[in-house]
């Protein structure tokens, strides 16, 4: 006795075409979540309630930023060189301050010998940890 089995190759490409949408998904979902983060980095230092010293600079009064609070926007420089990009064949998501901003970015987000933190990637990250989460997992099912 013997069987034969026919239709595999059919079975074995729409399994493919699964894979590949589901791939598709994931990596939609990454960038999304990226965008995500980007904005609420810029939107963190643009926009909120900034405490620091008040001094003027031309005819402009500025207000910094105090320490532990996200840097405050002056001149729109850093909040405009960021840029998320996704890397590693699009799962996962590269969020940073491009240029001569990028090493501001890193000094103001962790401080340095003078400058004490004002943390904009990391809080921007964990608020939107769950609309991650859920966005990847929502791309999974």
């Amino acid at each position: 006795m013997s069987v034969t089995v026919t239709g595999i190759s059919e079975v074995n490409a729409k399994i493919h075409a699964l894979v590949e949408k589901k791939k598709n998904r994931v990596k939609t979902a990454v960038k999304v979540s990226g965008i995500s983060v980007l904005n609420t980095v810029i939107k963190s230092i643009m926009t909120g309630t900034k405490t620091g010293i008040t001094y003027k600079r031309r005819s402009v009064t500025h207000t910094a930023s105090a320490a532990g609070e996200a840097p405050a926007s002056d001149t729109g420089d850093l909040a405009g060189s960021f840029i998320s990009v996704s890397a590693n064949s699009g799962y996962s998501a590269v969020i940073g301050a491009s240029g001569e901003q990028g090493r501001k970015s890193k000094w103001l987000e962790f401080g340095t010998a003078n400058i004490k933190p004002r943390p904009h990637l990391i809080p921007a990250l964990e608020s939107n940890r769950r609309h991650v989460e859920k966005l990847i997992k929502t791309a999974l099912k």
